[in-house]
């Protein structure tokens, strides 16, 4: 059998190769499914159904609404979190595989802001009333370091803890905790 699937695109006009990927796609995918299975199966399957590559204004808004649940479930606890629009970018940038789509988003999203939030409740750093800052910044490293494999710069997410005291304003304390 040959490859089926999507390429990406490194055209200008990304999007319209894309479209015409899905129609190659799907064609294929039509005639081996006709190699593969009798007439009487197919003709018993009602629809066949091939998702399109998902755009990246669409990986940003599943960011976008799975930082928001966290969000709630802090603010329920009267923590807020708040983080930069280059944490989003970067969390949609690194989160999406195009085999996989946007499942790897949980997992980065678990491992890169949840667990780390989750080590400042315990350590009791960040209390009631208090908020969290997340950010980026540019990792530190030796020479040769802090590349990844497309050329770009590493990048480290910042977690910036103030406490609020009756009566006071917020107290900054920067968290030692730093994730790559």
């Amino acid at each position: 059998m040959e490859k089926l699937g999507f390429s990406k695109s490194t055209e200008a006009s990304g999007r319209g190769r894309d479209k015409e990927n899905y129609g190659e796609a799907k064609e294929k995918i039509t005639a081996a499914l006709k190699d593969y299975f009798r007439p009487e199966f197919l003709n018993r399957v009602d629809d066949i159904i091939i998702f399109d590559i998902l755009s990246p204004e669409a990986i940003k808004q599943i960011v976008r609404i799975q930082v928001a649940e966290v969000v709630k479930r802090l603010s329920d606890k009267n923590i807020e979190l708040v983080m930069s629009d280059a944490v989003l970018e970067h969390l949609a940038k690194e989160g999406y595989n195009p085999q996989y789509g946007a499942r790897p988003l949980r997992r980065l999203i678990q491992s890169k802001i949840l667990t780390p939030v989750a080590n400042l409740l315990i350590s009791q750093s960040v209390v009631k009333g208090g908020a969290i800052m997340v950010g980026l910044k540019p990792a530190m490293g030796t020479v040769g370091a802090g590349k990844t494999p497309d050329g770009g710069a590493v990048q480290e997410f910042t977690f910036e803890v103030r406490k609020k005291h009756k009566g006071e304003s917020p107290i900054i304390v920067r968290d030692s905790m730093v994730q790559k």
